[in-house]
């Protein structure tokens, strides 16, 4: 069982406990971050950034902002908001960067389409077709605009509610509920049988 600011019961009083754990710049205290939030953090990432060597860099940047200026979080808020809104300005910073993606990049596929689980029961067909379905979802996600794809994979991906999403993109909530009504929406109408 874990001890200190993680197991904290009360969630106001962890995240003051881990504000003021951060102002220490505890090397324990970010180790123990990471083991909680690393997972969902590089999940994250990688539908930002769409690939796996800038997901992992912006992920050690990520961790190293956090070291760096633990002091400046102050547990108003939860710890993984606050990260992943440190992550976000990160990417976008990058992106600014960098030269302008063409599209095609922006749109670069991933990894292949999941496997069905073992003895599922499915026939060769159906595995098939389950298999085209997913690359078929998969690939019309990656078409979606990057603001747009930001959005379905905070909510989908991460499973984070509206109101975490508006805070962490500095958009309003109802931006934020129009934004992923609208993608979901695009991506249903690109998969319907008459446009496939």
């Amino acid at each position: 069982m874990q001890t200190g600011f993680l197991s904290e019961p009360n969630k106001d009083g962890r995240n003051l406990n881990l504000a003021r754990s951060l102002v220490d710049r505890d090397p324990v205290v970010l180790g123990l971050l990471v083991q909680e939030y690393g997972d969902d953090l590089m999940r994250y990432l990688r539908a930002l950034t769409r690939d796996p060597n800038a997901a992992d860099d912006l992920f050690q940047e990520t961790w190293l902002r956090v070291f760096e200026r633990g002091h400046q979080y102050n547990g108003e808020h939860s710890f993984k908001t606050w990260l992943f809104t440190i992550a976000r300005n990160m990417f976008l910073d990058n992106v600014r960067r960098k030269r302008p993606l063409s599209l095609e990049e922006m749109l670069e596929a991933e990894d292949g389409p999941r496997e069905p689980a073992a003895g599922s029961g499915m026939t060769a067909f159906e595995e098939v077709w389950l298999k085209e379905q997913q690359g078929r979802l998969r690939e019309q996600l990656r078409r979606l605009s990057p603001t747009f794809r930001e959005i379905v994979s905070l909510r989908v991906d991460d499973d984070r509610r509206l109101s975490e999403i508006a805070e962490m993109t500095h958009i309003p909530l109802s931006k934020v509920k129009r934004r992923l009504y609208r993608a979901l929406n695009l991506v249903h109408t690109r998969l319907s049988p008459g446009n496939a």
